[in-house]
């Protein structure tokens, strides 16, 4: 029987970069468990059937937010009504918001730290640290972070520059900052408002007009900033941002964002929801984890299943 199963992505930047975390990784686990470097979708749930199978414990992720997303929503369809096992996000892709945002942090080489965490608890018979979020499920789709607006243009401007790279994004967002204070191009691109029709849990919201709304499970949205603070460990719901207010007014909340000080009221409002829908009058596209999606115009967003991430040692 498998303690741990891992699913690395055999196209993460770790791995293009020919790091050998694999081998690395087989060479922790020994006889508690396995490594499968999986270069397609189409390979995620064989692997984790063939994992859930052998009865892992635990199911490592190594790789970046996209790879959680696929991932994530793999390990659903195949376990279906059983409970999943606990996940362990190993840092290992280009953006790693997602495990940031679980505060699970670190330069490379973290996540072998984490999986040692792992084999020494599996070893004394001790569980490891855990922090319990519902994900966000978006139609057959499951993440921990969902943003439409801003943040899809932003991704797919930032996808648009060619191989994506972390210093490409901060820079990409310094530009798009001077830009919306001086009201230039780029910000009338990026940070340009649209209008939808939102009920939360039922109840229509007061506002209908935004620059982005955002769902998720972790408080992070990127590069520090924090627009979901109500996210935290055992919300039995999801966290619901709407930002209504100008590409100037979004820039003047950014210090608070950063700071994971309360937001203003007249420009972003702040909650919990089990369900919210999204109605505009066309498409709208919007982000889960980082990967780009361009569906109806009606969305239905609501809180997935309950999931346990490991954490890393306090020590």
């Amino acid at each position: 029987m498998f303690r741990i199963g891992i699913i690395s992505n055999a196209n993460s930047r770790a791995n293009r970069l020919g790091k050998g975390d694999c081998q690395r990784f087989s060479r922790t686990l020994g006889t508690r468990g396995a490594v499968t470097a999986t270069a397609s979708l189409a390979e995620l749930e064989p692997t984790i059937e063939r994992y859930r199978q052998a009865g892992i414990e635990i199911l490592g992720i190594h790789g970046g937010d996209g790879t959680i997303h696929h991932t994530l929503t793999a390990a659903i369809r195949v376990y279906g009504a059983r409970p999943l096992p606990r996940l362990a996000i190993l840092r290992g892709g280009t953006m790693n918001t997602v495990a940031s945002g679980l505060d699970i942090r670190g330069p490379r080489g973290a996540a072998h730290e984490l999986l040692t965490h792992l084999v020494r608890c599996v070893d004394a018979g001790i569980a490891p640290r855990t922090t319990r979020r519902r994900v966000v499920k978006i139609g057959e789709r499951y993440g921990l972070i969902f943003g439409n607006g801003v943040m899809y243009q932003f991704a797919k401007a930032y996808y648009d520059q060619g191989r994506p790279h972390r210093w490409s994004g901060a820079q990409l967002l310094s530009r798009a900052v001077l830009s919306a204070l001086i009201g230039g191009p780029l910000a009338r691109l990026l940070l340009r408002p649209f209008t939808a029709r939102v009920t939360i849990d039922g109840a229509p919201w007061q506002h209908d007009r935004f620059l982005t709304i955002a769902v998720a499970s972790v408080p992070e949205a990127g590069y520090g900033f924090t627009p979901l603070p109500q996210a935290v460990d055992g919300l039995d719901r999801l966290a619901v941002t709407g930002i209504h207010t100008s590409p100037r007014g979004l820039v003047a909340e950014l210090p608070r964002m950063y700071l994971r000080t309360r937001l203003h009221p007249a420009r972003c409002t702040t909650t919990t929801a089990r369900h919210l829908t999204i109605t505009s009058d066309a498409p709208l596209g919007y982000t889960i984890d980082g990967d780009l999606y361009l569906d109806g115009p009606r969305m239905e967003i609501s809180a997935g299943p309950e999931v346990q991430f490991v954490l890393p040692s306090r020590t």
